[in-house]
């Protein structure tokens, strides 16, 4: 839709603990992003909306395939320089595999890895 991609998550899905959770750590992943001069390119950046019994993440939709299986050795310099700008910005993302790894080998030289659900999987350190 409208060159976005959107992802409806249901309370009932979760609890509200979750939620609160989730607010808070979007908070903080986005007053980084905004106040960053330097953020890598694996890093999209997201909105969340929230509704009365549902969150809908709203995010660029961006082309390419997940690395399902293995992921290739030029992926991992790039995403481990996503994990340590969330880690210096107090937040852990706990869901890295493969099938959350966005490449779009075609392109050459190849884009930066971009991470998937990372709205879902953040956490605060602290």
């Amino acid at each position: 839709v409208d060159g976005n991609f959107y992802k409806i998550i249901r309370w009932s899905a979760y609890n509200f603990e979750w939620f609160a959770s989730l607010y808070k750590t979007h908070s903080i992943f986005e007053k980084a992003l905004l106040t960053c001069a330097h953020r890598p390119p694996g890093i999209v950046q997201s909105t969340l909306l929230f509704g009365y019994f549902e969150v809908a993440v709203q995010m660029p939709f961006i082309a390419g395939e997940c690395c399902a299986g293995n992921l290739p050795g030029w992926v991992f310099p790039p995403l481990l320089r996503v994990l340590a700008w969330l880690t210096a910005h107090g937040l852990l993302y706990e869901d890295l595999k493969p099938d959350n790894v966005m490449v779009h080998e075609k392109v050459c030289p190849p884009t930066p890895p971009l991470v998937a659900d990372f709205f879902l999987h953040l956490f605060l350190l602290h």
